[in-house]
């Protein structure tokens, strides 16, 4: 008798931790949802994305451009990073399901030169970036046909 009520008491117990477990993630994916759009909408990023979009220069009229080359840089590993917390599943892939996708894979296209040439050098660089864009389009293809 005693060791079946030791058993249903451990059973109990581990269901609450179950379910404070999936309350956690909950918790965690709506906070990193809430800061990649709070980082998205900062005015540096808002701005480094000004700067790119407005600028129809080739890479190698550009690369002495001290402002645009870190505007560049700082927005694929703006991307590179989300890219890799919704690989991790952090970050569900919902977040890109609208504008945010359609902006991350056409921010991509402008600047994939960039990114395969310093690929040259890594041959990492941005790949969780381009990983994310082909998921978005596989998954959100047809939202983004306007």
């Amino acid at each position: 008798m005693k060791c079946d009520s030791a058993v249903i008491i451990g059973i109990i117990g581990l269901l609450f931790t179950v379910i404070q477990f999936i309350k956690d993630i909950l918790i965690i994916r709506r906070q990193t949802l809430k800061e990649y759009f709070e980082k998205g909408d900062s005015i540096e990023h808002q701005h480094n994305r000004f700067i790119i979009r407005h600028n129809d220069k080739k890479f190698e009229e550009y690369k002495e451009d001290e402002e645009f080359m870190t505007a560049i840089s700082s927005t694929v590993q703006f991307f590179e990073y989300w890219s890799r917390l919704q690989k991790l599943g952090y970050l569900p892939l919902s977040a890109f399901k609208d504008s945010s996708g359609i902006g991350a894979c056409k921010m991509y296209e402008v600047l994939e030169e960039y990114i395969c040439e310093r690929r040259k050098d890594n041959k990492f660089y941005a790949c969780n970036f381009e990983w994310l864009c082909k998921k978005i389009n596989k998954r959100y293809k047809k939202n983004f046909d306007i």
